[in-house]
C-alpha cells in the first residue's frame, strides 16, 4: 500500500470516528432514534443512505465494522444505494436521516436549494473514477468519443467529471449522445448489443 494510501485510509477512518461521535452526541432523542443511556429505550437508529461498493460508501463500513458506532451507542440503518444521487433522493424524501455520497449530487441539491447540509468529508482520493471503453468500437483515446453513444448515470459525480472530460479535450457535448442508466445497468449495455460504447462507473 501506498503512502497517499495509507494516509487516506487513516484520514477516512478518522473522520468516520467523527462522524459516531457526532452523530452519538446529536441525534433527537425521539422516535427511532433514542438515547441509548435510557431505562426502556433502544439503541439509536440513524438511517444512513450510502453506496455498498464505492470509496465513498466504504468510509461509513468501516467505521461500523471498526466498532466506532457501537463506542456511540449506535445501530445504523444502513441503506445500500448505487449511486449517491440516490442517497441524497432518500435521504430528502425522509427516508433516511443523513446521506453519504461523493461532492456533486449534494452540490446539485444545495443549487436546487434543498435544505441540506454537509456534516464532514469522510474521503479524499484520486484516479478512483475512470472510463471503460470498447476497443472493437475504435475508442483508444478522449477524441475518439466523438459520434458515439455514452452510457452515464445521471446526476452522478461521474457525470460531472465526464463533463470535465470533454471540456479538457475540446468535444463539444452535442457530439456525444449520452444513454443514461443507473450504474447497475450501463456495464451490462457495455457488454451486450444494443449498448453504448462508452460507460463511465
Amino acid at each position: 500500500m501506498g503512502a497517499y494510501w495509507r494516509k487516506s485510509t487513516i484520514a477516512t477512518a478518522a473522520a468516520a470516528l467523527i462522524m459516531a461521535a457526532v452523530l452519538g452526541g446529536t441525534l433527537p432523542r425521539n422516535g427511532r432514534m433514542g438515547d441509548p443511556g435510557a431505562e426502556g429505550v433502544s439503541a439509536a437508529r440513524p438511517g444512513i443512505a450510502t453506496t455498498g461498493g464505492s470509496l465513498v460508501g466504504c468510509s461509513v463500513q468501516l467505521a461500523e465494522d471498526m466498532g466506532f458506532f457501537a463506542d456511540q451507542g449506535i445501530r445504523p440503518d444502513f441503506q445500500y444505494n448505487t449511486y449517491g444521487k440516490q442517497s441524497i433522493e432518500a435521504l430528502l424524501s425522509g427516508k433516511a436521516d443523513f446521506a453519504v455520497t461523493s461532492e456533486t449530487p449534494y452540490i446539485r441539491a444545495v443549487m436546487a436549494g434543498e435544505p441540506i447540509s454537509a456534516l464532514a468529508v469522510l474521503v479524499t482520493a484520486r484516479d478512483h473514477v475512470g472510463i471503460v471503453a470498447r476497443r472493437d468500437r475504435g475508442i483508444g483515446a478522449a477524441p475518439d468519443l466523438a459520434g458515439k453513444v455514452v452510457g452515464v448515470a445521471p446526476g452522478s459525480n461521474c457525470e460531472y467529471l465526464f463533463d470535465l472530460v470533454l471540456a479538457i479535450n475540446d468535444l463539444e457535448p452535442s457530439v456525444i449522445r449520452r444513454a443514461y442508466d443507473s450504474p447497475d445497468n450501463l456495464v451490462d449495455r457495455l457488454l451486450r448489443p444494443p449498448c453504448p460504447d462508452k460507460a463511465v462507473d
